[in-house]
């Protein structure tokens, strides 16, 4: 996603260390959160990273998830990385969903948030299959 950033008054806040260097590159202002590194997805996550994040106010969050199911919500495995993702919910006036469309109908272990508390945005979107989903949240289909 950083490659298609084109407002240039933005400040970014992340937990993603993969995301550290894309960011620099584009010359965007970033602030990294604090936290212990999750070595499987270069995450910051834990009380740390939660205590950074609420030094802050969004305007626009934007999440990445593992899963997103029509009853269940947004989710993923990790109960750590699932909290810090709530709170920078909480804080944003705004919050979007990054999923593709292989994370629809899918439940994992730790819920984020309900369906209603944000934006998704995907790749693709079968119309039979985002109709469970409609009524909850808007589905913004952006292709690459």
């Amino acid at each position: 996603m950083i490659p298609y950033i084109k407002a240039k008054d933005i400040i970014v806040v992340t937990n993603g260390v993969m995301h550290l260097e894309a960011l620099l590159n584009y010359d965007i202002p970033t602030y990294l959160t604090g936290g212990f590194v999750k070595k499987k997805t270069k995450a910051l996550i834990g009380r740390n990273a939660i205590k950074s994040l609420e030094h802050y106010s969004f305007d626009k969050c934007f999440i990445g998830v593992n899963a997103i199911h029509p009853d269940h919500g947004y989710t993923t495995p990790d109960p750590e990385e699932a909290f810090v993702k709530q709170v920078a919910i909480q804080l944003s006036q705004q919050a979007y969903i990054l999923a593709d469309h292989t994370k629809f109908d899918k439940s994992t272990f730790a819920k984020i948030a309900p369906l209603s508390d944000a934006i998704i945005i995907t790749n693709h979107a079968d119309a039979h299959k985002i109709k469970p989903y409609q009524s909850k949240t808007s589905i913004k289909v952006v292709r690459t």
